[in-house]
């Protein structure tokens, strides 16, 4: 008897107890949700800082590479044009000195397979005069600096092609990051990033990488810088007037409308997305603070009427096509839209205008409508208002930007 009291009494103590217990631990406060929506938040910004950092300066790298890529371009059409006019010199000695010669001499000058097969002849028959000795050596030391030149501007395409692929896969990271977030926390980081250049990289980085700005992009050697003419030739860089009988573009001129932009760091012509069109169409340049005065260029006009037509289109370095265009390309390609043939390379076409007599000024705040504005490694149309209008690098589509995105312009002008 006295044993069932006794268990019955454990019992109630046993159930007291465990519903104490319980109701001490109700009483503990539960942790709000906004505690785990910051933790994320900060989780979040804190990737993304580091994305973004890393980001900006995979975008000033690959600046930089398209500027080095343009001026390699430039020295190696320089050095091709000097050996095509050593060549061509060659030639004409060596046709002047046996064209009297013996039958047997022009058939061994003639049966060479390729110039430097002639180069060889000639010296096997002894009959090397001084002029074209030194002719010879010429053209032998632009032939090995044309090579080495070539060679650097493989190593160059081959480091930037790198460059585009990590800025692919910080976008990538940064991208898959912005999606795993709640539309809450998404917006509070834009928000955040208003005022955190850090962040509004890692942001824009994503938003890149959704937009897939890298995925057209691609960095190749020109064509015609893939070899040297084994025949002597004439040189053809030189540009000539033709009739064209292709018709304008009917909409051409930039308008007033502003594209829109994910987050504002202050510096737009280090992102992707485009700042304000110049409002005053082709009308004239629009005098700035920044640059530009009233007039337009009437040759650089029509051609500029033919490259604004190409916004959106790829960088692609070594591109003079609507499939792609690198800076000066895009440039050559306009103007041979309207029958001027300029050579492919931001220097060359500069050196262009100032040796065929056209204007030049190193003041920009003289720049006209159409102009042309050249950079160390790059060229742009001047549209007006302190704008640009070109071919920008690997992963930037032509489009606008400030006239200083690339930095400061040395010269601009036109034919």
């Amino acid at each position: 008897m006295h044993t069932r009291e006794f268990g019955r009494m454990c019992a109630k103590i046993s159930l007291v107890t465990a519903l104490s217990g319980s109701m001490v631990f109700s009483t503990f406060p539960v942790v709000p949700a906004y505690a785990d929506l910051q933790s994320d938040l900060a989780s979040a910004q804190a990737k993304l800082e580091s994305i973004g950092a890393e980001y900006q300066k995979l975008e000033d790298n690959l600046t930089n590479a398209a500027a080095e890529l343009e001026e390699t371009k430039g020295k190696i059409e320089e050095t091709q044009n000097n050996l095509s006019d050593a060549q061509a010199l060659l030639a004409s000695n060596v046709s002047d000195a046996y064209k009297g010669g013996n039958g047997q001499a022009l058939d061994v000058l003639m049966g060479a397979t390729s110039f430097d097969d002639l180069v060889s002849r000639v010296f096997y028959m002894n009959k090397v005069s001084d002029a074209q000795t030194q002719a010879i050596k010429e053209v032998q030391e632009l032939k090995n600096k044309l090579e080495s030149q070539e060679k650097d501007q493989q190593k160059k395409v081959s480091s930037t092609q790198s460059m585009i692929d990590k800025t692919a896969a910080n976008q990538k990271e940064a991208q898959n990051l912005v999606d795993s977030l709640s539309a809450e926390v998404q917006a509070q980081l834009e928000e955040e990033a208003k005022k955190n250049e850090e962040l509004a990289a890692g942001m824009q980085s994503a938003e890149d990488g959704e937009s897939g700005t890298l995925a057209e992009s691609s960095v190749q050697v020109p064509s015609n810088s893939s070899s040297t003419s084994d025949k002597a030739s004439s040189n053809n860089s030189s540009a000539s007037h033709k009739d064209s009988n292709k018709d304008k573009p009917s909409s051409s001129k930039p308008n007033s409308s502003k594209p829109s932009s994910s987050n504002n760091t202050n510096k737009d012509e280090d992102k992707n997305t485009s700042p304000s069109k110049p409002s005053n169409g082709g009308s004239n340049g629009g005098s700035s603070s920044t640059g530009g005065s009233t007039g337009t260029s009437s040759v650089g006009g029509s051609a500029l009427s033919y490259a604004l037509t190409m916004e959106g289109v790829p960088y692609v370095f070594g591109g003079a096509s609507p499939s792609g265009f690198d800076c000066s390309g895009l440039v050559m390609w306009a103007y041979a839209q309207i029958g001027i043939s300029l050579p492919h390379g931001a220097s060359s076409q500069a050196g262009y205008i100032k040796s065929h007599g056209g204007r030049w000024t190193t003041d920009m705040s003289k720049l006209q409508y159409g102009d042309l504005v050249f950079y160390s490694g790059h060229v742009a149309f001047y549209v007006g208002n302190g704008q640009v209008f070109g071919a920008w690098r690997p992963g930037r589509a032509a489009g606008y930007g400030s006239l200083y995105a690339c930095g400061t312009p040395y010269g601009g002008g036109n034919i």
